[in-house]
C-alpha cells in the first residue's frame, strides 16, 4: 500500500536556508517518493510555529489533505519544540507545562486523525551565533531545545509514538558550526547531514 505522508513543524522543518534542496524534508520527500512510487508528501511546516500554533490549525489542514483516504494510509511527521524552548527577556516562550499539556493534545489529535505518528526531536543550535536572535534578550539555548524534546519523548511514550532524534549526533560532529549559516537554521549541507541521520530510522518505523 502506497502511503501518504503529513509533516508538521516550523521553519528548519520547512527547509529554511536550504535554497538547493528545501532542507531535510525536501530530501524525505523524494526519498519516500522515489522509494513507493507516491506524490503525496505535504510539508505544513510554518516559520516560526510553537506548539499552541500546531494545536490550533493542525487538525483543519490535515482534514483538507486527508478528505476522504483512508486513515491507516497516511503517516504524520510532528517536529515542534525548538521555538518553545526559546527565552525572551528571561521567560521561556512556552513555559515547560504548557508545552507538555499542548504535545499530548498534539499527539491525541494526531492519533485520531492518522494511522501511524512519528515525533521528531529539537535541533542544536550554534549558541555563539544566532544569540540574541532579532532582538535583544532572545536566546536559543541547546540545553533549554535538549530538556524540551526530553518532555516531548515523555508524553509520547504515554501516547506509543516513536520519537527520532539527530540532535546528539549532530552535537557531536567536529564541523558543526560548518553546518549553519546563521547559527539557528541549518545550510545545505547541514540539512543533508539530518536527513542522512533521520532516513534510516524513520524507514525502519514506516509500515
Amino acid at each position: 500500500m502506497s502511503k501518504r505522508y503529513l509533516l508538521f513543524g516550523a521553519s528548519t522543518t520547512f527547509g529554511a536556508t536550504d535554497y538547493e534542496n528545501g532542507g531535510w524534508s525536501g530530501h524525505l520527500r523524494r526519498h519516500l517518493d522515489t522509494k513507493q512510487q507516491n506524490r503525496y508528501f505535504h510539508n505544513l511546516a510554518i516559520s516560526g510555529n510553537r506548539s499552541h500554533d500546531l494545536l490550533r490549525r493542525m487538525e483543519a489542514e490535515a482534514k483538507e489533505r486527508i478528505r476522504d483516504k483512508a486513515k491507516e494510509d497516511w503517516v504524520m511527521f510532528i517536529s515542534i519544540g525548538t521555538n518553545d524552548a526559546r527565552v525572551d527577556d528571561g521567560e521561556p516562550v512556552v513555559a515547560e507545562e504548557g508545552y507538555r499539556q499542548n504535545i499530548d493534545k498534539i499527539l491525541t489529535m494526531a492519533k485520531d486523525l492518522v494511522g501511524q505518528v512519528i515525533f521528531i526531536g529539537g535541533q542544536p543550535v550554534i549558541e555563539e551565533v544566532c544569540n540574541p536572535w532579532k532582538k535583544p534578550e532572545s536566546y536559543y539555548l541547546n540545553e533549554r531545545i535538549r530538556a524540551y524534546t526530553e518532555m516531548a519523548k515523555e508524553v509520547a511514550a504515554v501516547h506509543d509514538v516513536p520519537v527520532v532524534e539527530y540532535e546528539p549526533e549532530m552535537s557531536a560532529r567536529a564541523d558543526l558550526r560548518e553546518l549553519y549559516d546563521d547559527g539557528l537554521h541549518p545550510n545545505a549541507k547541514g540539512h543533508k547531514v539530518i536527513f542522512d541521520i533521520l532516513q534510516p530510522k524513520i524507514d525502519a518505523l514506516l509500515d
